[in-house]
């Protein structure tokens, strides 16, 4: 929280408390992120871009020494869901990334500004429709307990049987591409444990770059 203060007719400023100790170097959170699908990619069962939204954990480390810079590590585990459907059957699939980011970071009071190099991993299962034939039923092959016996074997031979026909399927997504991190963040809060209010623009150099976006809301100090 900032105060003014008045002495002798002249105003004083006093700093965020935040600020004042320097500059907070972890937070952990929670984030919002998007990744950007083309329609190329086949993840989806239409030819459109999809640009579904995830929620993921977050973990930010800076290094500062006694300096306004230093250097930021980021980290990040997202989850979403890939909504499919297939001869209108419903198919949806996880969406599992991870991203990790190293690079500047620069301090002024509350705010942060940095800009970091790294990589991205994203995955989505493969869906499939089978479609598996019926297992005849022997009920008895005869009156007497020895056929019963035997259709009993017969049966369970038969009901071990796994197998069918895939009639459609969305095959599986794994990408690992380089990417970018540029962003700000404003902390907020008492002195000591605070809260931190992220925004990053993070590039994914595929083939045609995608555009993705993350906020996050963390705890820092």
């Amino acid at each position: 929280m900032r105060a003014w203060f008045v002495i002798a007719g002249v105003i004083l400023y006093s700093p965020n408390p935040a600020s004042s100790q320097g500059p907070r170097d972890l937070a952990f959170g929670f984030s919002g992120v998007t990744y950007l699908f083309e329609a190329s990619d086949g993840v989806f069962s239409d030819a459109d871009e999809h640009l579904p939204g995830a929620f993921g954990f977050r973990l930010t480390k800076g290094f500062f020494g006694n300096r306004s810079w230093g250097w930021l590590l980021d980290g990040e585990l997202y989850l979403g869901v890939a909504n499919r459907q297939l001869l209108d059957v419903d198919m949806p699939n996880t969406i599992f990334g991870l991203h990790a980011f190293a690079g500047p970071v620069v301090s002024l009071g509350s705010f942060q500004f940095y800009a970091a190099g790294g990589v991205n991993r994203t995955t989505v299962g493969e869906s499939e429709i089978i479609e598996v034939p019926a297992n005849v039923v022997i009920v008895a092959l005869g009156g007497d307990y020895l056929s019963q016996y035997m259709a009993a074997i017969l049966n369970a031979r038969l009901a071990n049987q796994v197998g069918g026909n895939v009639i459609a399927s969305v095959p599986r997504y794994s990408e690992v591409a380089a990417a970018g991190m540029f962003g700000a963040s404003y902390d907020f809060g008492g002195s000591g444990l605070g809260f931190r209010f992220s925004l990053e623009y993070l590039p994914i150099f595929i083939s045609p770059t995608r555009n993705n976006f993350r906020f996050t809301l963390s705890l820092a100090g």
